[in-house]
């Protein structure tokens, strides 16, 4: 179904008519789509793709899409994309801050970006080996596991780098914080 066809069946059949018919037609797409792409497992983009539903309906009653060839699968397969690399985003600056030890509010801490980019330009001055600790770290992985790709003696062996790690780049982002200010 193009996005013509659907602005059509959503004002003469109505929403949930029509919103049915997409979901028969373009879920397995979209979740797909997802999964091939590595951008979500298969519960998550089914959750992304209903919400994409949601952001469909929304942008069609608000006049933000306009009739054309496009076929709804790929409007909803962008609008899911979208939505997961925001996710993504998110998730990797508050893990940013986790790994200094902070819980900042995202929605209110005036300074978020600045930290973030004073850690980023910490990370940048970290030896090669702490800096793949520091990405498996970041990919969720367990001391155990970072232990024997890294070539440590055990988990202890990993945490105790990677706290070392944390508290370099947190006198890091202090020194940085104090230039800046001056």
């Amino acid at each position: 179904m193009t996005l013509a066809d659907f602005l059509e069946k959503l004002w003469t059949d109505g929403a949930t008519a029509v919103l049915e018919k997409v979901y028969h037609e373009d879920r397995k797409v979209c979740v797909r789509n997802l999964i091939k792409h590595r951008l979500a497992k298969k519960e998550a983009a089914e959750d992304v793709f209903m919400d994409a539903l949601i952001v469909l309906l929304e942008n069609a009653g608000q006049g933000k899409i306009q009739p054309s060839a496009t076929k709804v699968s790929t409007y909803l397969i962008q609008v899911c994309r979208n939505m997961i690399l925001s996710l993504h985003e998110k998730n990797e600056k508050e893990r940013l801050f986790r790994l200094l030890g902070i819980q900042p509010n995202t929605e209110t801490d005036e300074q978020f970006e600045h930290t973030i980019q004073l850690l980023k330009k910490c990370l940048a001055l970290l030896k090669d080996a702490a800096k793949e600790l520091v990405d498996h770290w970041l990919e969720d992985l367990p001391h155990r596991e970072i232990a024997q790709r890294m070539g440590y003696a055990n988990a202890n062996t990993s945490k105790a780098r990677f706290w070392q790690i944390t508290r370099s780049l947190g006198r890091c982002i202090e020194q940085h914080r104090k230039e800046t200010d001056n």
